[in-house]
Parts: structure tokens; sequence; C-alpha cells
């Protein structure tokens, strides 16, 4: 059974190593989500993960630093399936003429092979390019109009940062894994969630699902009992149809 695990780890760092980033993540998560995984080869294991997580970081920091023209991001925004490079790409209208993509975005919005979170983050780079026209937004679960113009950033990002700071007490300063992990699911729940306001009866809900979440990303059995039972079940939903969970 030892050897399966060192074959494993090193079938794993030559992914990474191929920059095979994504099928080095999936057997990671596989492994980790296992019954049972002895100590040593688990804290290589998330060591591992964590290494996963820097190169991600470097990789998309030299995109985020490379020049981008308005063609670019057209051109990546109309080819399905790399989100986290759509992500990337929206983030770049900012430094561009937003009103230029206006067109683009009544079909990228409309597309459901589209995630939410990025349909949102377009709409949170309009709406601070105070852009003023409604767009019909659609996804698996719903359908929106909503106008740019009209959302105030200002108010949802305040009770955001109040979400936030649970998030950063209730999840401590010892643990880096859960810290890393329960800010970048708190990150996707900003999109996921925008523009709708955080009621702030529910944020430790809302907490506590995300902290839950990456206990089960990590296989550990530790999980605090959400009150709002609905609640619970919409996070779910919305999480898994981002295609987070």
């Amino acid at each position: 059974m030892n050897n399966y695990y060192l074959e494993t780890i090193e079938l794993i760092k030559k992914l990474i190593n191929d920059s095979k980033i994504e099928e080095a993540l999936q057997i990671l998560e596989d492994e980790l989500n296992a019954p049972y995984i002895p100590r040593d080869y688990e804290f290589e294991f998330k060591q591992l993960l964590t290494s996963i997580i820097d190169v991600k970081r470097t990789k998309e920091q030299k995109i985020l630093n490379d020049p981008w023209s308005k063609e670019k991001v057209i051109d990546v925004l109309s080819k399905n399936g790399d989100h986290e490079l759509h992500i990337v790409a929206i983030g770049k209208i900012k430094d561009l003429n937003a009103r230029s993509f206006t067109d683009f975005f009544v079909g990228y919005f409309s597309n459901k092979e589209n995630l939410w979170m990025s349909k949102m983050y377009a709409l949170l780079t309009f709406a601070n390019q105070g852009i003023d026209m409604d767009f019909k937004i659609v996804d698996n679960l719903k359908e929106v109009v909503l106008n740019p113009s009209k959302i105030n950033t200002k108010e949802y990002d305040n009770s955001f940062a109040k979400l936030k700071s649970n998030l950063e007490k209730s999840a401590g300063s010892n643990d880096i894994m859960l810290t890393n992990f329960s800010n970048q699911l708190l990150t996707e729940y900003y999109f996921i969630n925008f523009p709708n306001k955080i009621d702030d009866n529910n944020i430790n809900d809302i907490v506590l699902f995300i902290l839950n979440s990456c206990n089960k990303m990590f296989n550990i059995k530790n999980f605090s009992e959400l009150k709002n039972k609905e609640l619970e079940k919409q996070l779910e939903k919305e999480f898994k149809n981002a295609g987070i969970l």
C-alpha cells in the first residue's frame, strides 16, 4: 500500500513539472477525499496541494501582467471551458474601454455555459465603470435583468467585509491550508452571490458552510451544523452550479 502512495506522489510531482496542473489537482482531490490516508502521506498530499496553489497563482500573475487587447479578451471569453482564464480576461476590461464590450456581453450573459461567477465579475466591472444598460443574465438556476449603474457596489462591499472578518476569526491563523482555501471559497462566494445583499443574520451560517466545505475537501470530519437549513441547501446548489463543489 505504501508503494501506491509513493507512486501517486511521484506521479503528481511529474504532472506539476510537466505543467499538467489540472490533472495533478484532480488526483490530489481524489486522494484527499479518500476514506483513509496514512498521516505522513496526507501531510505530503497537502504540501503538494499548497505547491499547486502557488504554481497557479504565479501563472495567473504572469497572465495578469501581460498586455491584453480588446480582441484578445473577446477571443478568450468566446471559448467555453477555461473558467479561470475567463476571470483573468474580464479583469482586463477595466484597463480598456468597458463600454466597447457591452454588445459582446449581451451574448456572454445569456450563454449558460459561462459561469455565474464570471458573469457577476463582468457586471461588477461594468458597475464600477457606470455602464447604464439593462442586461439579461441567465444560468441553470435563475434569470435576471440587471443594470450595472443601479448597483450599489459600496454597500455590497461593506456587508461582504463583515463576512470576511467573521471568517478570518473562525478559521484562525494556525492552519494555513484552511485559511487559504476558505478565503478562496469566500472570494468565489462574493461573485456567486453578487449583487444580492448579504443578510447579517446569515453571516454565521455562510461562514460555517465555507469551513465545512474546506474540511470535506481535506477529508476532515469536523462539521458544524447550520441553523438555517434552507440557506444550506441554497448554498450547496449555487456552489455546485458554479462548478466549485
